[in-house]
């Protein structure tokens, strides 16, 4: 199984066991365990700042980059809306 997450990568700390420590992180270090962790994954991750030293794969969450608002999304559609206007004849409005 390869990481999920790649060194330098910010990640979402998702802890059940710790959750105190929860939020988001930069991954320091991946190390492949000799045994399986809490997910069977077998692979930890060291996150910067963080005094328990290594999370299982299933503690950690992508963060995503923030998209476009959903506003400026609206703002930039200026295509006609297509409207139906029988069965089987379709026009668009202006």
């Amino acid at each position: 199984m390869r990481p999920l997450f790649a060194v330098d990568e910010e990640v979402l700390l998702v802890s059940r066991m710790v959750p105190q420590a929860n939020g988001a992180y930069i991954v320091d270090d991946i190390v492949i365990a000799p045994t399986q962790c809490d997910c069977g994954s077998g692979i930890v991750y060291r996150l910067r700042g963080l005094v328990h030293d290594y999370w299982s794969q299933c503690a950690l969450r992508k963060k995503y980059k923030k998209g476009p608002e959903f506003e400026d999304m609206l703002k930039t559609l200026d295509k006609p809306v297509r409207t139906m206007i029988d069965d089987e004849a379709w026009t668009y409005e202006t």
